[in-house]
């Protein structure tokens, strides 16, 4: 991934290649959107774009991921979402976002964190956070 400032503006992209077995899976397989059950990718291609803005203790982020699957079954997907967050300190933080995914083809990538993989095309987190 790069990152790059322009002024008081962050930018990052970040692309990858995933080729073969298990190198692009499914978060969650069991998560159906109507339709055939999922196949998770093995020749697909990521593109992540961003921007942030911070303005003292405030930050916003709006990110948008393409998913392109090159397999026969072209199930392709697009996220975008926006976030906030406001620094109490240099550790802890108040945070807010929401993020959506758009499936093609059957595709049935969802939202999740890393803790959860999500079981939906939506999003919506609030929290607060402390770094140790």
């Amino acid at each position: 991934m790069c990152r790059t400032s322009l002024g008081a503006v962050k930018g990052y992209f970040g692309y990858a290649i995933n080729k073969g077995v298990n190198s692009a899976p499914l978060n969650n397989p069991l998560a159906l959107f109507g339709g055939a059950a999922p196949v998770a990718s093995t020749d697909s291609r990521d593109l992540l774009l961003a921007v942030a803005r911070p303005w003292g203790a405030n930050t916003v982020v709006a990110s948008y991921v393409r998913k392109d699957d090159r397999t026969r079954f072209d199930q392709d997907a697009q996220q975008m979402g926006i976030a906030y967050t406001y620094a109490f300190s240099r550790r802890s933080d108040l945070y807010t976002s929401f993020a959506r995914i758009r499936n093609q083809h059957g595709a049935a990538y969802t939202e999740g964190n890393s803790e959860e993989a999500g079981t939906g095309d939506r999003q919506f987190t609030l929290g607060l956070r402390h770094r140790f």
